[in-house]
């Protein structure tokens, strides 16, 4: 899968929904929302059963900026994986896996639109600032950072990201 087969999948539910906001998307597509303490280290996982999308949140998350954060991802294996026949779940959001690295680049690109993530990026010049005031980790910002690379924005202004290839690729 390629990145713009991603943002095409982000651009194609946010024009159905009129909506980056992940609540509005499972509230649009009929997506079961649920909140079960599942452990310490999952944070949420989507699974299809019967025809009906479902996604379980961890509800020792207390943290919305995470929540959302972890939906978008979850939304990700919705729009992305829905036919894959398989659970998924993630012990750690920046999990190595495929199928996980391509629901965190959909999530970063649908909650974090492309104008406010560059106007605080060129304020900023500096990833761990400007992740601090968009309330999102570095490695979201980064794959974030990526999908803009990938839409052709060339004046990303120089950024310390400490030895991070922003032109990484899944």
């Amino acid at each position: 899968m390629t990145k713009e087969y991603v943002i095409s999948s982000v651009d194609r539910i946010i024009k159905e929904t009129g909506s980056r906001d992940p609540f509005s998307v499972c509230d649009r597509y009929g997506i079961q929302l649920y909140y079960h303490d599942i452990g310490e280290k999952l944070k949420g996982y989507y699974y299809y059963n019967r025809r009906i999308s479902n996604i379980v949140i961890n509800s020792n998350i207390d943290n919305e900026w995470l929540i959302l954060i972890v939906l978008s991802h979850e939304l990700g294996h919705f729009a992305l994986h829905k036919n894959s026949a398989r659970l998924f779940q993630e012990i750690e959001l920046q999990s190595p896996n495929p199928f996980e690295v391509e629901a965190n680049y959909f999530g970063a690109e649908l909650l974090l639109a492309d104008k406010d993530t560059m106007d605080v990026i060129r304020d900023t010049r500096s990833l761990y600032h400007s992740s601090s005031i968009l309330h999102v980790p570095d490695w979201f910002l980064k794959c974030k950072i990526n999908m803009l690379i990938t839409k052709g924005y060339d004046d990303l202004p120089y950024m310390e990201v400490n030895s991070f290839s922003l032109r990484n690729s899944f």
